[in-house]
């Protein structure tokens, strides 16, 4: 509640720059309108025109209509779930040309999510592949590895798989003491995870092991099984026996792909592979932003090209920056903020160097987006409301996570400025032709002072207008 507040306080104390303009407006509409009155009042030869005319130089159109504009722009935002900590931002959205995006968890899904389910060449289980991830995706709901919550997550859908099939009389299984199959949940015990190597327990009384290869075959003491491969004397005596070998037991992983290696009772069971999944509106939301007009989409990662390459082919980005550190990342959007080119001037040829401000933005949803989203022109972070270092350091907040609302805030920004815009020059257009009317006695003191009130009305009305959902 506390930090809501920060940011209301800081939208109020800011100022954007279609209010600035609004207050630039003042000056020349305040000459014009003295000009005018002092006009009338020379040709009429009576003040009495000089107060008809200023009757009707309404200055709620500058005071008013800007600010209650912003208001109803940024209550669109809000409504759309987006967030803006200053109004300024608003300005600036409507004005973007190039867009950063993270890859993971902004792009993709929060986390990897599993593609299949292989097994060994060389075992034959008892266990389909609903099993093994019921059980593999009950110890690792205990773990906190980044692959944990993607199988976690398998492991229950293939737990209601199986109780689909159980409650449509499938009574075939090799283990019928598996949920879906004569019991109600699984029974859980002995749970231990080995940082960095894998998470192990008992699943119905079934040992199971998730995690490296090397972790995933070795015994109940840590070593890892050997085995001959042949009976010669030559194969024999090597110190090393012939292990068999991951690349041996199963096809190769693709680049963007990992894999957690699943042992029940202490044999090899199979392989649950994983991949980021590009979200399903991201190649949308990316299409409707080259709609709005941004010229350029980039994706910043820390991952292999080969894998970033595949995500960046499925979503539509052509330009990839992969195996980037967080001051890599840096680097490139403050490089890309203020682009140089060469140009030829028209009149002798010279060639001369022109610097072109790009207004940038950073979207990310990580506590490692954090740096680069403070040193874009608008950091936007993404989030369901865990990645409290990424909202902090941006300037627009996403609250319901999703990338959709990246080209709709873009939109309803530009939509504002236009309704700001409109606001303030229908307001003193109005108003100038009232005070020319009023010049000519064609607008009475008392009538041009409803008038005025009307001005202030109609341009009020107008501003609201950028409440209107246009997407």
């Amino acid at each position: 509640y506390q930090k809501i507040l920060e940011l209301v306080s800081s939208a109020q104390d800011s100022r954007p720059a279609v209010v600035k303009t609004a207050d630039v407006l003042a000056v020349p509409f305040t000459v014009l309108s003295l000009a005018i009155a002092v006009l009338a009042w020379i040709i009429a030869g009576t003040p009495l025109r000089f107060a008809q005319v200023l009757v009707l130089a309404t200055p709620c159109p500058l005071l008013i209509a800007a600010p209650v504009a912003y208001v109803a722009g940024t209550g669109r935002l809000a409504k759309a779930g987006i967030l803006i900590k200053a109004q300024d931002v608003l300005e600036n959205l409507g004005r973007v040309t190039h867009i950063f995006f993270d890859k993971t968890g902004t792009l993709t899904v929060k986390q990897p999510q599993v593609v299949r389910v292989e097994k060994p060449f060389d075992v034959r289980s008892p266990f389909n592949d609903d099993h093994i991830l019921m059980m593999a995706g009950v110890v690792e709901g205990y773990s906190v590895h980044i692959l944990s919550k993607g199988i976690a997550a398998a492991g229950q859908r293939a737990m209601h798989d199986l109780y689909a099939r159980y409650a449509a009389g499938q009574r075939l299984c090799a283990e019928r003491n598996l949920p879906g199959h004569g019991r109600d949940y699984p029974v859980v015990n002995n749970i231990v995870e080995d940082a960095g190597k894998g998470v192990s327990g008992e699943v119905n009384g079934h040992k199971v092991r998730v995690g490296r290869y090397a972790y995933a075959t070795a015994d109940e003491f840590g070593f890892s099984p050997v085995v001959h491969v042949s009976d010669s004397p030559e194969s024999d005596k090597r110190a090393v026996k012939g292990r068999l070998d991951v690349n041996s037991r199963f096809a190769p992983l693709e680049p963007d792909e990992m894999a957690a290696y699943v042992a029940l009772d202490g044999q090899l069971a199979a392989r649950i592979v994983l991949r980021d999944v590009p979200r399903k509106n991201a190649k949308n939301a990316l299409a409707r932003l080259r709609e709005l007009g941004v010229g350029k989409l980039s994706m910043l990662t820390g991952d292999k090209a080969a894998s970033a390459r595949i995500i960046a082919e499925e979503v539509g980005i052509d330009d990839v920056h992969s195996e980037l550190f967080p001051e890599d990342k840096v680097r490139a959007v403050k490089d890309a903020s203020e682009a140089t080119r060469r140009h030829r001037t028209w009149r002798d040829g010279f060639t001369g160097e022109s610097r072109i401000h790009q207004v940038t933005m950073m979207v990310g949803d990580g506590v490692n987006d954090a740096p680069v989203l403070a040193a874009a022109d608008i950091g936007m972070a993404m989030t369901d409301g865990t990645s409290t270092a990424a909202s902090e350091s941006a300037q627009v907040v996403i609250m319901n996570d999703d990338i959709a609302s990246v080209p709709r805030a873009i939109a309803i920004a530009r939509r504002t400025k236009k309704v700001m815009l409109q606001a303030v020059l229908v307001g003193l257009g109005l108003a100038v032709i009232g005070m020319i009317a009023a010049a000519f006695n064609l607008i009475p003191v008392v009538v041009g002072a409803f008038m005025q009130e009307g001005i202030d009305v109609v341009s009020i009305l107008w501003a609201l207008t950028a409440l209107w959902d246009r997407e």
